[in-house]
């Protein structure tokens, strides 16, 4: 079993990965995308990639991946995500990290570090071992991360609002077995019609089935069109959820639906 997330070794993936599959080998990659190549590319391969945060929402490019592959959400981590500051010594130059963890600590950035300049690097843990390879930088990374690469912890808990939670998605060919939180991309056969997303919706409340996300991407083939992401509680086998995907698929016809995954039963 082959199992892939972003390195180098001491990100947040990388520390789901190491607790979720802990009897395997994890390979570390540079980029979400390389990460669903190689889920799609080799057999009875896992990924684990970030999702959703709750300061910054969506991963964007996890969103898309998941509606452009064949790639399949079997399970959905929480991991409460605390950044600290770190470096070789107190005389940085340069403070860099993974866009979105810059983001979730923008206040303190502000208030401490007015003066100094920020670089975006390609995660986390890549951000602390360019500070440990060069004295100019400090990085925003886990404390995993920092005493990994030997750096000495400046400050902690630096992020903006505490109990910041970051949502994993493991990925892999298959659905789980069974869902308790299920996410789907609805895509509409014709946008350009009045209360859409009302009639979108509507079965849902008909059927009694809980939505607990809605967001919209663009599609990228043509502009002022888009793709609807739902999270509700249940699982696609469930007859009230087959019965809802029938009447916006066949009888009114106003959209295609892809089920992404979800959030695996325990």
């Amino acid at each position: 079993m082959a199992i892939f997330t972003l390195g180098p070794e001491g990100t947040y993936s990388s520390q789901i990965a190491l607790e979720y599959f802990s009897d395997s080998t994890i390979k570390y990659l540079d980029s979400i995308s390389e990460v669903f190549t190689m889920v799609n590319k080799k057999r009875n391969a896992y990924g684990i990639i970030p999702l959703e945060n709750m300061i910054e929402g969506s991963v964007r490019e996890t969103l898309d991946l998941l509606y452009e592959t064949d790639a399949k959400i079997i399970d959905i981590i929480n991991l409460p995500i605390h950044h600290c500051l770190c470096a070789q010594s107190k005389n940085f130059e340069i403070i860099t990290s993974h866009p979105q963890a810059l983001a979730q600590c923008k206040k303190y950035l502000q208030k401490n570090y007015k003066k100094k300049l920020t670089q975006s690097a390609k995660s986390t843990a890549q951000a602390a071992l360019q500070a440990s390879e060069y004295s100019q930088y400090a990085a925003i990374s886990s404390k995993f991360a920092a005493e990994k690469y030997n750096l000495t912890i400046l400050d902690e808990n630096i992020e903006d609002f505490q109990g910041n939670i970051t949502k994993f998605a493991v990925i892999g060919k298959q659905f789980s077995a069974n869902y308790q939180i299920t996410s789907i991309a609805l895509t509409p056969t014709n946008q350009d019609q009045p209360g859409l997303l009302l009639k979108m919706l509507y079965p849902f409340q008909e059927n009694k089935i809980n939505l607990t996300k809605l967001e919209s991407r663009p599609q990228k083939e043509q502009l002022d069109n888009y793709i609807f992401y739902i999270d509700f509680e249940g699982d696609p086998k469930q007859a009230k959820v087959r019965k809802t995907f029938t009447y916006l698929e066949k009888d009114l016809k106003i959209c295609d639906i892809k089920v992404l995954g979800g959030k695996a039963i325990d």
